[in-house]
């Protein structure tokens, strides 16, 4: 029985289990286990597992104890707890998981966040998540910086990947456009005319791209 391992001590190995079990009853039980698990100071390994196997589990009673994980001070706890957050569907999860990849210094859990984000906010058009198609850019950016630089032996790397994936389900060409509407507004403001020209010009350059891809998908 997975519960007696629990209380044997060989709780990393109970909590894979747990979070393989099908049944609705047992995987009831669990929950509270897994998540009684996630607090365990002294077992960073029992931690990690724990929170993969939540994120297994989906059920969203995980996801303050999840949140709360993405501060561990054990980096694998962090990156199971993001890809977690990401199966669960709930979006009391976006803000803590940009949070996380903004700051995080661990490239796992930053590109594990940047995923997740992305399986949050997919099909969604709430400005929520619009703050989050704007996030992903930017953080684009800094990884490309990050990758330049040759930081964290090519790391960075994965995460671009994963921001990648993330932006194209949200619509990167969208956003892009979003950025250079808001652009547009700025310089007309100022009256830098020369500068709304150049926008704009940018603007149908996306908007043809956009063109382009949905009549790729459409063939």
């Amino acid at each position: 029985d997975h519960f007696v391992l629990v209380a044997l001590g060989s709780r990393w190995q109970a909590a894979i289990a747990l979070g393989k079990l099908e049944h609705a009853a047992d995987r009831g039980r669990a929950v509270p286990a897994l998540i009684e698990a996630l607090g365990l100071t002294y077992d960073a390994l029992a931690r990690s597992h724990a929170a993969e196997a939540l994120g297994n589990l989906g059920d969203v009673l995980a996801v303050p104890d999840l949140v709360k994980a993405l501060t561990d001070p054990y980096r694998l706890t962090r990156s199971y707890a993001a890809r977690a957050l990401g199966k669960l569907a709930d979006m009391r999860a976006v803000d803590p998981l940009l949070k996380a990849m903004q700051t995080d210094e661990f490239f796992g859990v930053r590109a594990e966040a940047a995923e997740s984000l992305g399986k949050l906010c997919e099909g969604k058009d709430t400005e929520q998540c619009k703050q989050v198609r704007r996030a992903l850019i930017a953080q684009k950016k800094i990884e490309e910086e990050r990758k330049k630089r040759g930081e964290e032996e090519g790391r960075a790397a994965r995460v671009l990947g994963e921001v990648d994936r993330s932006l194209q389900r949200l619509g990167e060409l969208l956003g892009q456009a979003e950025i250079q509407v808001r652009e547009i507004q700025s310089a007309v403001e100022r009256g830098d005319l020369k500068e709304v020209d150049r926008r704009a010009a940018e603007l149908r350059s996306i908007l043809r791209e956009a063109q382009t891809v949905r009549l790729n998908f459409a063939g």
